[in-house]
């Protein structure tokens, strides 16, 4: 009975620790404009199930009370307040969970240039800080297909360029003032399919995906991208649309 119980407080002390880690979490953005999006897990990264900020940010009508800050109110009448400390919520998405409550599932930010970081806070109605939210942007961003010496930008408003077998394919990602970042790793989705090639190369498109795409390049609609700074201090990605189907 008794390491019955010293279980179950462990784990309940565990989850209170994961939820507060949690709802204090940083997030690696890549910014292509001055609006970034912020997508809010709604799964749980742990267990699968629904997620803790699936849980957190919910109410039954959300409110904007400014150009900064949503109001979050409860079913109890609990009013919370979701705060970017410095920068613009231009918009918001939200989903339905059950008996009427709202889930909030993204935000798209209004960030100055020159920010790299953008705080979101939550407070109760007495000023208590509920959750704090750090989000780490990446200088704005431009992705390439080079072939060979070729660079062409990756614009799903324009045909796939033609390329032979034997060039040879790099991911290239530029920063706004023209510093080359590193791609980690690239995957190309498919249409039709949940699955993808990641490469070890990083950067360079493997003989597989070359002789995917010129087999039907119409099948390929997207790609997901990894890249860090000149340092490899910080890591972000992104999922673009891939060239013109």
């Amino acid at each position: 009975m008794k390491s019955a119980f010293l279980l179950l407080w462990g784990w309940l002390l565990y989850t209170s620790v994961f939820a507060q880690e949690e709802l204090f979490r940083t997030f690696k953005v890549c910014r292509q404009s001055d609006t970034v999006h912020l997508n809010l897990p709604i799964r749980d990264i742990r267990s699968n199930r629904v997620g803790l900020f699936q849980e957190f940010f919910t109410g039954v009508f959300f409110k904007r009370v400014d150009e900064s800050v949503l109001k979050l109110p409860t079913q109890s009448y609990k009013d919370r307040f979701l705060k970017c400390e410095n920068c613009e919520i231009t918009n918001y998405s939200v989903d339905i969970l059950n008996s009427g409550r709202l889930y909030l599932k993204g935000l798209d930010l209004l960030v100055e240039p020159t920010e790299k970081t953008v705080f979101l806070t939550t407070t109760s109605q007495s000023g208590d800080t509920l959750s704090r939210l750090t989000v780490l942007l990446s200088p704005k961003m431009t992705f390439y297909l080079k072939i060979n010496d070729k660079m062409v930008k990756i614009d799903p408003s324009i045909p796939m360029p033609d390329f032979r077998p034997e060039d040879k394919l790099y991911i290239v990602a530029r920063a706004e003032n023209g510093e080359k970042m590193k791609v980690v790793e690239h995957s190309l989705k498919r249409s039709g399919t949940m699955s993808c090639w990641l490469t070890p190369n990083g950067d360079l498109m493997s003989d597989g995906e070359k002789n995917s795409i010129l087999s039907n390049p119409k099948r390929i609609i997207g790609i997901h991208i990894t890249f860090t700074d000149e340092n490899g201090d910080h890591e972000w990605y992104v999922n673009i649309p891939f060239f013109k189907m």
